[in-house]
């Protein structure tokens, strides 16, 4: 999994993108590949702030049709609402099967 979090995050924002990059593992060369994610019925984005339960997001695809692997959600008022460090995770599904991605962390500080 490839996280995009470049920006810092501060409390009570709202309307940054938080991307993700579902990839795998090739087999033959050991290296991550991106999973295509045009066919999945279904794409989220997991967010856990340090303290509160974790929230799920529906997820977009960044560029369709999907074949790079990367899906975004962009975050609303009250979503980043603790400061400290965040966890996330995708989650994907398709018709046979669904997985997670693995768990990335970024940071939300504080505001004067």
């Amino acid at each position: 999994m490839t996280c995009d979090c470049r920006d810092t995050l501060h409390l009570n924002d709202y309307g940054t993108q938080l991307k993700i990059q579902i990839v795998e593992c090739d087999q033959t060369t050991g290296l991550d590949v991106p999973v295509d994610v045009s066919a999945a019925i279904t794409l989220q984005i997991i967010l856990k702030p340090p303290i509160a339960a974790a929230s799920t997001k529906t997820a977009l695809i960044l560029n369709p049709p999907g074949t790079d692997g990367w899906i975004y959600y962009t975050t609303q008022i009250g979503d980043i609402n603790e400061i400290g460090a965040w966890k996330i995770q995708a989650y994907a599904a398709w018709a046979n099967g669904a997985w997670r991605t693995a768990k990335s962390s970024f940071p939300v500080e504080d505001i004067l």
